[in-house]
């Protein structure tokens, strides 16, 4: 990175950040979505338990 960045770092430390940034926002959608999965599997097992 040093030898295709050496001259200009403030581009370096920008795309560094915008990638930060988008790992952190895939990150909190995916545990939102595995959150989402757990309470319906629950609310299934709750809804099926409740027929017998």
């Amino acid at each position: 990175l040093g030898f295709f960045f050496g001259k200009s770092w403030s581009l370096l430390e920008h795309y560094i950040k915008g990638a930060g940034l988008a790992l952190l926002g895939a990150g909190a959608v995916a545990f939102i979505i595995y959150l989402i999965i757990r309470r319906r599997k629950k609310n299934r097992q709750a809804m099926a338990a409740d027929k017998l």
